[in-house]
């Protein structure tokens, strides 16, 4: 985010004792004109006041949870070997 501030995902993780398997996953959406020419899907950035309700499965959450920003999302290039697992420091 372009304020620098710690944001959240929308994800869900379940734990099937059955298998003793643990999965998560990273919710996503069609990009939105920000992140639209790098990629055509993002994840779900949650605002802040619903992170108690996305946490809370007795809370519905509202549709609103579900709105992707834009006039906040920044990007940042990346140094080369940051991406290359090769490189150790």
């Amino acid at each position: 985010m372009s304020d620098s501030l710690p944001f959240a995902f929308a994800g869900l993780w379940e734990h099937n004792s059955i298998l003793d398997i643990t999965s998560c996953t990273i919710l996503t959406a069609a990009a939105n004109p920000a992140i639209e020419q790098l990629h055509h899907r993002m994840p779900i950035i949650l605002k802040p006041e619903l992170y108690d309700q996305w946490l809370d499965m007795d809370v519905p959450v509202p549709e609103e949870a579900m709105e992707l920003p834009g006039e906040n999302l920044g990007r940042e290039p990346i140094r080369r070997r940051v991406v290359r697992s090769a490189k150790v420091d």
